[in-house]
């Protein structure tokens, strides 16, 4: 069966499953042919290029497809342009606009408008096996191929994507519907153990050490069963996370807390 531009996404697995695949152009149509990449076990900033790099397909195969779709709509008889129904008395009848009408002129717009687009064009004659042939029935072109200079790095792969304008890459923070099911988030919990390890990475021993046994943290340490980012980042017990509050007394500075926000793990799923 062949993939659209809706399968691809952002590449991200569904139900949740930790992993991000990795979309191709074969023959002009999008294919997996690459190994996912594990969000548990690959850097976010290659994962976030990938996802950047993924919707870029999604959008350029959407943009091939609207323009077939066209094709097959203007290669239809013209339908009417008018329609005779009934009006709200149901008793006279009355010339409507005909919808089917109004999307053949559109077909026809679209495809006046992308007639003069020479890379779209190579890539429509990929996908529909019409590549250019010299006299002798040999191929004369190349199938089109989906190249893109690299991602530019991002200063925070979590809550930023880049989008291609067809020229260049632009950077930009997402938006708040993108982040509700964005693939890359913080683990929203991690366990004691694992929590010590994440912070020992990003601050040292000698400075985890204080950080663990200020008695908020061992409080929390030993009371709750996960240590959960909001409650780190955020807010916990209605005030201040507690990452904050360790810098409101002196303990950690901002950029430690910065180091620990980039060491902790990804959400992998289920």
């Amino acid at each position: 069966m062949t993939a659209l531009s809706k399968d691809i996404g952002t590449g991200a697995y569904p139900s949740g499953r930790g992993f991000i695949a990795v979309w191709s152009l074969v023959n002009g149509h999008p294919r997996c042919i690459e190994a996912p990449l594990s969000v548990a076990a690959v850097a976010p900033e290659q994962l976030a290029a990938i996802i950047a790099r993924n919707r870029a397909l999604a959008a350029l195969c959407a943009r091939a497809e609207a323009v077939e779709a066209a094709q097959r709509r203007a290669a239809q008889t013209e339908p009417p342009e008018l329609l005779a129904v009934l009006d709200e008395t149901g008793e006279q009848l009355v010339q409507m606009p005909n919808p089917d009408h109004q999307a053949w002129t559109a077909a026809l717009s679209l495809l006046a408008t992308i007639a003069t687009d020479s890379d779209l064009q190579h890539l429509l004659r990929t996908r529909s096996d019409s590549l250019e042939e010299d006299e002798f029935g040999q191929a004369a072109e190349e199938p089109y191929q989906f190249l893109l200079p690299p991602v530019p790095t991002f200063d925070d792969p979590l809550t930023q994507t880049a989008d291609w304008d067809g020229q260049t890459w632009q950077v930009r923070n997402m938006t708040a519907e993108e982040l509700a099911d964005w693939p890359l988030r913080p683990a929203p919990t991690l366990g004691k153990a694992a929590f010590a390890q994440v912070l020992r990475g990003a601050v040292g021993d000698t400075l985890a050490v204080t950080v663990l046994t200020s008695p908020e943290i061992n409080l929390t340490l030993t009371l709750a069963g996960q240590v959960d980012w909001t409650d780190i980042f955020l807010t916990a017990n209605g005030g201040p996370g507690y990452a904050q509050r360790l810098v409101d007394t002196g303990i950690v500075t901002g950029t430690h807390v910065a180091a620990l926000k980039d060491a902790w793990p990804l959400f992998a799923g289920v």
